[in-house]
Order: structure tokens, then sequence, then C-alpha cells
């Protein structure tokens, strides 16, 4: 096991309960009801838990710099999605997809291509052939299994 993923269970093995007098105090303040605050929490949890992993999955040598590469990394999941949909993004698609200007995107494009994750063809982005790196442990079912059981 890699510091990486040791740092992704470490995360979530902290997590296995909220304290209770921070879900009433949330609770005290909000509209929602401490269920629905319970949910959005597991939620939270589960997000940053996969965005962690997949981001150790495709940015390995940058595992400890897990937060500047957030930006790379929801640009290089667009486009995954638009090559698995057989409809490839162009920088434009992929700023309004990930919420991002279009100035960012071309950054982070130019990085990933350097990077040899992406490929341009024309106008369109392409995952390359390294892009995406297996799952061999199965962490993403893990992660999603334990969020699961809660």
């Amino acid at each position: 096991m890699s510091s990486a993923e040791g740092g992704v269970d470490a995360h979530l093995a902290s997590w296995r309960g909220a304290p209770s007098d921070c879900l009433m105090m949330l609770h005290v303040q909000s509209r929602f009801s401490t269920e629905q605050i319970c949910e959005r929490l597991k939620m939270a949890r589960l997000y940053l838990a996969l965005t962690r992993a997949i981001s150790e999955l495709v940015f390995p040598q940058t595992a400890s710099s897990f937060g500047a590469e957030i930006e790379t990394l929801l640009v290089m999941l667009c486009v995954f999605i638009g090559d698995a949909e057989g409809q490839p993004m162009n920088a434009s698609k992929i700023a309004t997809q990930a919420g991002l200007p279009r100035a960012s995107v071309y950054r982070r494009l130019e990085r990933l291509t350097r990077l040899k994750k992406v490929v341009r063809v024309g106008r369109n982005y392409h995952c390359a052939e390294n892009a995406l790196t297996p799952d061999e442990n199965g962490r993403l079912r893990k992660i999603l299994a334990r969020f699961a059981e809660k």
C-alpha cells in the first residue's frame, strides 16, 4: 500500500462517526434536520474520498499536492466523459462542464498534454492511452462500499 493509499484510508477511518455536539450546533443554526445534515455530511465525505482517490490514480506523482490538482482533475474528468460518451469536448465545452474560466481550462489542458494524459485532435481533446490508471486494488469500490455501510 502506498503512502497515498494510507492517506485516503486514514481519512476514511477518522470519519467513522460525527461528533453529536457538532451536529447539534449545525442543527440549531440551520433550517435542515439532523438527518439532512448527516446525509450531506456523508455525501461531502464520499465526494472528498473519491476525489482524492481518483486524483491519486490519475496523478500518482503529485499525490501529495492533491489540492493543487483539483482543477486539472476536473478538466481531465470532462475529457474522459466526452470520450466515454463519444462526444469529445473542446475547451469551451470543458469550461462550461467544469464551471471554470476558459483561460484556466486552456492552462490545465496544456499541463495534461505535457503529462501525456490528453491529446488534442483539431479543436477537441481526448484521453491518451496512459490517462487512466487501472484501479487494480479496487480502491474506488472499497470507498463506495465503506460509505454504503454507514
